[in-house]
């Protein structure tokens, strides 16, 4: 599951190479972390730190309504990030299933 945090320049986290990512890490290497709202990519515990976006850009990338605080917006995108996709298949999907239980069938 994917969680997201707003990146506040408080808290310590882990790299996935395992190396310690500490504000002063995060914000040298990423420094605009520290000009823009940011959105720190992380897993369940809040303990790696798989990513940063920005805000601004996510909730036009996926036309989140303007008018939701900040905690809404990120609540609103955790729900987009964690909902899997699940898709109808298409005509040539369903032809060819049954194409091959027919094949089954004759065996």
């Amino acid at each position: 599951m994917i969680k997201l945090e707003k990146y506040l320049g408080d808290k310590t986290y882990v790299f996935n190479s395992g190396a310690i990512a500490t504000p002063e890490i995060i914000e040298q290497k990423y420094p605009a972390v520290t000009l823009f709202t940011t959105v720190v990519i992380t897993d369940e515990l809040g303990q790696v730190f798989g990513g940063y976006e920005n805000l601004a850009k996510l909730r036009s990338q996926y036309a989140i309504d303007p008018s939701l605080t900040e905690a809404e917006a990120i609540a609103e995108l955790e729900t987009l990030f964690n909902t899997p996709v699940i898709s109808e298949p298409t005509a040539d999907e369903r032809i060819a299933a049954a194409l091959e239980y027919q094949n089954l069938l004759t065996l």
